[in-house]
This record gives C-alpha cells, structure tokens and sequence, in this order.
C-alpha cells in the first residue's frame, strides 16, 4: 500500500529521514535513496504491516546499504533520536552488534537503539542477555549530547544513562547501512519503520507515535494513499430476547475496527462517539462492542445487558486501517421480550435416602415453568438458601446424630422466579440405640418399672473401658423397657450395661446396639 509524509505532524519539522517498506521495496520518505539489499535478505509482513527482513550470518550480513546516507552534524545537533519499528527480532552476532552503521568509517556512525550487557543505553545489540527483548515492538534511542542517552522498549522508558562518553560528536555522523556493518557482525531483524529526528524525542511524543502503529503499516508520520472509508450495508438485529439480541452489519472492507453501540434512540451517534462506547449525547450507550476485521463480508455482535419490554436502535460504524471512517449506519428499531413473571410450580413429595448418622440424600421431583426450570435451591432448619445447579438430587452431609432436619426445597427459572410454597420434609438422622427390653434388679430378679434418675454405664465388652455414661434415663412404667442412645455407639455392636438406681440396686447385661 502506498503512503506519503504526513506533513501536517507536530513533528515533521523535527524528521531527518523516515524509511518504511512500500509493496515489497523498501523507500526513503524525506531525500531520495537508492537501496541495494544484499543476498539472503527479503521482504515479508507481519502484524504491523510490510517489514525488510535482515539475517543473522556470522560476521558476514545479509542486510542493505543505501546511498546517499543519513547524516546529520552532531556538534551543532547535539541531541538526536532514532526509532525503529519491527515486527520481530532474532540472533545478533555479539553484544557490539548495531541495528545501523557506516561502512568504511570517516565519520561517527548515527546510533540506533539497543543496549550493552551492562544495560548502557547504545545503538547495540537488540536480542539477547540485558536487551531489549523479541517480538513486534518499537524501540527509540536518545542521544543527550555526547554522555548521556535514554532507551524506550515501545512507550516505556528502558534506561536513562549519563556518563557515557561513548556518542563523540562529528559534523557528519551518518549510517548508510541496516542490519549489522559489514565484516564485523550481523542481526536477524524484521524492520517495518525506521525514523530519525533532530531532537531528543519527550515520552509523549514517544507514547503517541507507539500508540499510532497499527496494521498494514498505520504509522501517524505518514498518510495512507487509501481514501475511500468503509461502506456499511443491511443493519439489523435478529434473535431478540428479553435482555439480548444479535447485531447484524456488512462490510465492503476487510481490515481496521467495526463498532456497535444500542441506544434507545434512532439519532444516529458521531463515529468519535461510537468509537467510544456513548450514544448521540455523548454518554454511555446501553452497549457497545468492537472487533477486528480482517474479510469483508456479514459481520455479527452478541448484544447483552438490555432490558425488557423496551424499544431500541443498533448503530454501527466502521474504521479501516488507513483510519478512513464509514458513514454511521443505523438498524429498523427492535422491541425486547416483555420480562417473565411466571413462578415456577415444584409439586410432589422429597424422598429421602441413604440415611445415616450424619448424611443423607434428598430426592426432588421435576419442576415446571412456562419457559424452563433451571435450577433448584435448598435450605436447612429455616437457614440460608443454596444453589444446588439444576439437579434435582441434594447430598446432605456433616450433620449431627439423632438431630432432625427440616429440609425445604424450591425450584427457580431464568427470571429469578422461584416456586412457592416450597416443597418440606423433616429428617431424623440414624443414632446408636440400646434397647433394654425389661431392667430388672440383678441381685433380686426383680423388674424395675417406672424408674427415673437411673445411670446407664456401657462399657466396651472386650476391653472393659467405659464408652459412654448416660444420667436421668427412665423406664416404662408396665414393660421397665429402657431406651438409651448416644451417637458414641456403634451400630451392630454388643456392650456391657451396667444400670444403676435410685435406690442403690444395679443390673448388668450384655446388648447389641441399632442405628434408630
């Protein structure tokens, strides 16, 4: 794609030269040059655009010399910067290695940026120990008179050194070659830009030109030859819901950022407001969505966060990559779903199963809806509610002995909407269970009937060690049936009962507990 200097930047009085790449050549944008790229290297592109593609190759280089060079006089242009774009790095040869050089020496060679192994800002070494990392990124040198120099890694500030000694002035330091100096060391390097200024650059400046850099070589020092703004055709929004919807656009473009904004109004926003997410009035839309656009053809959004029952606009506006923008385009209004009301109807009874000392199982029956159920909810002993997905199967567990639940159950839909009256159950947990079927005095024989106070010792029939003491137990008045339990009993397990009275009298047996 063809470009020309974007002569109305705040900068273009401070450019000595830009280099880029146009449609597989690579081109001087300030002074004429000729370019002869050596054997080995090539043109491709890559996320930024068109790029020269320079080779590592030992101390022989595979990159390009140009003539005339660039120069500038150091002594009286004390500070320079020089900023290069890639879209990707690779081997260099040595930490001494530099992106630019002049072949042949007479003067100081233009530095380009990088870093030595110490970290000293210099127009060495891209890759590798202390550099500036790989991959597609903009890298600018400083120079600040002859002992000083910053070095940003894209918009960041890398190094920011004094004392260098290392940049002698020169009234004619130039660089007429890219990627290495012949006969010394070489680089791997994917160049899309390459720019020199006559000043120090501020971060600003920096940070702008960085945030310029977009696809098919988008650069603000430079104006695309593209004109012609996207054409925006058939918008509409299809498979409306109670909150959502599907925006529908084409486009006669593949390439830049397609926008879309809802508003309730069919005034069509500015392209600077859609681009920012606001309606017409400049605040924020309803929603609003971007992607990336690399074919041309139907384009869709998923339209989320609307409400029901209410009337909307889908407006829709394309940027291309030559930051051409398309006339706003503006969707027939669509309604929303009126909002569902409808509770759902959980009808029948819970099973319960699997019923130990401290878990169970609660089976519900199958909700209905007007729409769908999607979900159920449980709570316990008139405490909190807990989402248990839409399975009608609760696993309760880590509960205590003997206690009784009351478990309540409500189904829930899309809406919110939950069942009502909720469905209840009480569950009483299993408990170790002794039953002495008639406690009788051991010394007499005699049945003890109507007893209270009585303490109940039961110990571990093997061992003799006391497992647990139960006080204020009783037996029947007719049948001196005693009932003891205690979640310390195991279940199917014979124990040694001592039963001891009021009146000093005893019995002792042996019994085998049950989970009741």
């Amino acid at each position: 794609m063809a470009y020309t200097l974007n002569t109305g930047h705040a900068l273009y009085g401070n450019l000595i030269e830009l280099i880029g790449v146009q449609s597989g050549a690579l081109v001087s944008h300030k002074t004429a040059r000729t370019f002869t790229p050596e054997s080995g290297s090539s043109y491709g592109s890559g996320g930024w655009g068109e790029h020269f593609s320079t080779v590592y190759n030992g101390y022989s280089t595979k990159g390009v010399s140009f003539t005339p060079s660039v120069s500038l006089n150091s002594t009286t242009t004390t500070s320079y910067t020089v900023l290069a774009v890639f879209n990707g790095t690779g081997t260099v040869t040595s930490s001494s290695s530099m992106l630019i050089s002049l072949p042949g020496g007479g003067s100081s060679s233009i530095k380009g940026p990088g870093k030595t192994d110490a970290g000293l800002a210099m127009g060495s070494r891209l890759t590798g120990v202390n550099t500036m990392g790989t991959g597609q990124r903009m890298l600018t040198y400083c120079r600040i008179g002859e002992t000083a120099a910053k070095l940003y890694n894209n918009k960041v500030k890398d190094v920011d050194a004094t004392g260098l000694a290392t940049d002698w002035a020169d009234t004619t330091a130039a660089f007429s070659f890219i990627g290495g100096l012949v006969g010394l060391y070489s680089m791997s390097v994917d160049l899309v830009w390459l720019a020199v200024f006559n000043k120090e650059l501020t971060s600003t400046e920096i940070g702008d030109l960085y945030d310029s850099l977009g696809a098919s070589n988008a650069f603000a020092l430079v104006a695309s030859a593209d004109t012609t703004a996207p054409t925006l055709t058939s918008a509409s929004v299809t498979a409306v819901a109670t909150t959502t919807g599907t925006g529908n656009v084409t486009t006669d473009e593949g390439n830049g950022t397609l926008y879309s904004i809802v508003s309730t109004s069919a005034t069509a926003p500015s392209a600077t407001q859609i681009q920012a997410g606001q309606n017409h009035t400049g605040a924020a839309a309803v929603w609003s969505g971007n992607q990336a656009v690399s074919t041309t053809g139907a384009k869709t959004f998923s339209i989320t966060g609307l409400t029901a029952s209410t009337a909307y606009y889908a407006h829709f506006q394309h940027k291309d990559a030559a930051n051409n923008n398309s006339t706003v385009v503006t969707s027939a209004q669509f309604t929303t779903g009126s909002a569902d009301t409808t509770v759902p109807t959980l009808t029948g009874s819970i099973t319960i199963s699997a019923l130990t000392t401290t878990s169970y199982t609660a089976t519900l029956p199958a909700g209905s809806d007007n729409i769908a159920v999607t979900g159920y909810e449980y709570r316990l002993n008139a405490g909190s509610w807990v989402d248990n997905g839409n399975t009608q199967v609760i696993n309760i567990s880590a509960r205590t002995p003997g206690s009784t639940d009351t478990l309540e159950a409500r189904a829930y839909d899309a809406a919110g909407n939950k069942s009502t009256p909720a469905l209840s159950v009480s569950v009483t947990l299993l408990i170790g269970t002794i039953t002495i079927p008639a406690v009788k005095d051991w010394s007499t024989g005699n049945l003890k009937t109507a007893q209270t106070g009585v303490q109940v010792d039961i110990h571990n029939i093997s061992t003799g060690a006391l497992v647990v003491r139960k006080t204020g137990q009783t037996t029947h008045a007719t049948t001196g049936v005693c009932v003891v339990q205690d979640a310390a009993l195991s279940d199917a397990t014979t124990y040694e009962v001592i039963t001891r009275f009021a009146d000093g009298s005893k019995g002792m047996w042996d019994y085998t507990t049950s989970l009741t």
